[in-house]
C-alpha cells in the first residue's frame, strides 16, 4: 500500500505508546486505543507456516514509551496512521506491516 506512506490531511499529534494490544491496535497515552489505518493483519487462527505472530513485528516497532506522531483518519472508528517521532523517511508504522 504506497498510500500508507503519504501524510493525512489532519495534523499529527505527539503521543507515547503505552502498549500494543494486538497486530491492529495500539494503546496511546493521550489518544487512547486506536486501530492502525489500512492494516488488516490476522490475529487469530494463524497458519502453522507463520514463524511469528503479526503482532510481534509491531511490538518491536512500538515498544512501550516510544514517542510517536498520530494522525487520526476516522475519529469515530478510532483509525490512525502512526509514525515514530523523528522518523527520517517519514514512513508510517502502518506501511511497514
Amino acid at each position: 500500500f504506497p498510500l500508507l506512506a503519504l501524510p493525512c490531511s489532519t495534523p499529527a499529534d505527539a503521543d507515547t505508546v503505552v502498549r500494543v494490544i494486538d497486530a491492529n491496535s495500539v494503546k496511546l497515552q493521550r489518544t487512547g486505543v486506536v486501530k492502525l489505518a489500512g492494516a488488516a493483519t490476522p490475529t487469530l487462527n494463524l497458519p502453522e507456516c507463520f514463524r511469528y505472530t503479526p503482532s510481534s513485528h509491531i511490538r518491536r516497532e512500538l515498544a512501550p514509551g516510544t514517542a510517536v506522531d498520530v494522525e487520526l483518519t476516522d475519529s469515530a472508528r478510532r483509525r490512525a496512521f502512526i509514525r515514530r517521532a523523528g522518523a527520517a523517511n517519514g514512513q508510517t508504522v502502518n506501511a511497514n506491516l
